[in-house]
């Protein structure tokens, strides 16, 4: 094992190569070494301290164990590994209220890596400034109180946490769906209610993770932590950039062009989806919701607004 991979978590010495193999392949490799009076040449020495014979019984549960800890260390030296704090170009703009109450630092530990340290700062420190901003009108209680975010399963089960880094990126989602969650939810009913909340957002941005609304209630932390790290990196790509007007009087239809642009050397394939309390008043001109945009290149969208209600801000 590289010692770099060592420091990052990826130590998985005592998963045996032999665990990993299906169960014929394992009986099999059984045979093999019953009617051998020689070890293999990568087995190593002495028999009794390296070699393992598992019951055919138990077996499986043994492979399930080694695959699971095998695939956990590569995602945490591959993909947990690569994370960086982000710059402030990829955080939505914060007015710290109170700065006492936050330390982004997570200088030490003796539970999470590095990269875990800094989905908990980003965590606490997204929560502890758009938690009054997201729920300041909201019919179903007070602002949700504040909290230390230590861990990625009992901090995140009511669903708001998550709620308020969805928020904070995608400030369209508050009053279509974000303002519906309860608050201070005391009960089971209205825990699961939030998550469901949170999974149909998931799902109507486009996430890819297929996260069920019971898996953030009754939490699994491997599974949550791999939510966390997939909303750090996918959502400052949903930042606003700019407004686009409509200039229309009511019940007009207005038309507006966005210019896209590719400067890559890679084809880039977008889905145009449009969300948010308003989003039944626009609509696409052109026919189907992928657009794609060869290298270098460039296209227009149009979009078409039609004024059918007064709104007062």
């Amino acid at each position: 094992m590289h010692p770099n991979h060592c420091a990052q978590g990826g130590c998985v010495s005592y998963v045996l190569p032999e665990f990993l193999l299906e169960t014929e392949d394992y009986k099999r490799w059984i045979e093999i070494k019953s009617t051998t009076k020689t070890m293999p040449v990568s087995s190593c020495a002495p028999t009794a301290t390296c070699s393992i014979v598992i019951e055919m019984t138990e077996f499986e549960t043994w492979s399930k164990r080694a695959w699971t800890d095998v695939l956990l260390q590569i995602y945490k030296v591959l993909v947990l590994a690569r994370l960086k704090p982000h710059s402030t170009n990829n955080m939505p703009s914060i007015n710290v209220r109170n700065p006492s109450k936050i330390n982004p630092c997570f200088a030490s530990s003796n539970i999470y890596s590095n990269s875990e340290r800094i989905l908990l700062s980003w965590m606490n420190v997204i929560y502890e400034n758009f938690r009054h901003i997201i729920w300041k009108h909201s019919p179903k209680g007070i602002t949700p109180s504040e909290r230390w975010i230590v861990s990625f399963d009992k901090d995140l089960s009511d669903g708001l946490v998550l709620a308020t880094l969805l928020g904070a990126y995608c400030p369209y989602l508050v009053e279509s769906h974000l303002i519906n969650m309860y608050t201070q939810p005391n009960s089971p009913e209205q825990h699961l209610h939030n998550c469901l909340i949170i999974t149909n957002v998931l799902h109507e941005i486009g996430f890819d993770m297929d996260v069920q609304a019971t898996d953030i209630c009754d939490p699994n932390p491997i599974l949550l932590l791999m939510l966390c790290v997939y909303m750090y990196e996918r959502l400052p790509t949903y930042l606003p950039k700019r407004v686009v007007p409509f200039h229309c009087t009511l019940h007009d239809t207005e038309l507006a062009q966005i210019l896209l642009k590719n400067s890559s050397t890679k084809i880039l394939v977008y889905n145009a989806i449009i969300v948010g309390r308003d989003a039944a008043d626009f609509s696409l001109a052109q026919t189907g919701k992928i657009i794609t945009i060869f290298p270098k290149d460039s296209t227009d969208i149009t979009v078409k607004f039609t004024s059918r209600f007064l709104r007062f801000f």
